[in-house]
């Protein structure tokens, strides 16, 4: 009886905490990012939310004259219509969490917070990515990046 009890007690906990959504606040970053490697190329949205449709297309480059400041160019296409957005680092949190100011084609205004929590540089990385609208809830998503197009989606080399 207690063993059901139990088990009962753990699985009401869990989705309690499941229900409650991704939270990249909580997440620990990887100990040994580098982000000179990272913040170089392009990189393409393998898994994470719209990964089937729209192509997802992310371009990293580094630049500044004290340390480096990153600029990330998304290239989004969403119903044919193609929207690239640029984003300026303004903070790195605790060291783990970039932080960064965006600016879309159609003016729109974002915050976006990307904590790493594994990366392979050659190959994939996976981060968390935290992104506030100021009319809107935050709105935290993991997503699984690769440096080269998988097959999936055919269209995202031309956005890049």
């Amino acid at each position: 009886m207690k063993t059901i009890i139990a088990v009962t007690i753990f699985g009401i906990l869990t989705c309690a905490y499941a229900a409650e959504g991704d939270d990249c606040s909580i997440e620990k970053a990887m100990g040994d990012f580098k982000p000179e490697e990272f913040f170089n190329g392009t990189w393409y949205l393998a898994h994470g939310p719209g990964v089937t449709s729209p192509a997802v297309c992310q371009k990293f480059t580094t630049s500044g004259s004290k340390g480096f400041t990153q600029i990330v160019e998304i290239g989004y296409n969403k119903f044919e219509s193609n929207v690239k957005f640029q984003c300026n680092q303004v903070d790195n949190k605790n060291g783990e969490q970039y932080s960064f100011k965006c600016k879309s084609s159609d003016n729109t205004e974002f915050e976006a917070d990307f904590t790493f929590i594994s990366v392979s540089y050659d190959n994939f990385a996976l981060v968390c990515r935290s992104i506030t609208f100021t009319s809107q809830p935050k709105e935290d998503d993991y997503l699984v990046l690769e440096r080269t197009k998988s097959d999936t989606d055919p269209d995202a080399k031309e956005i890049c």
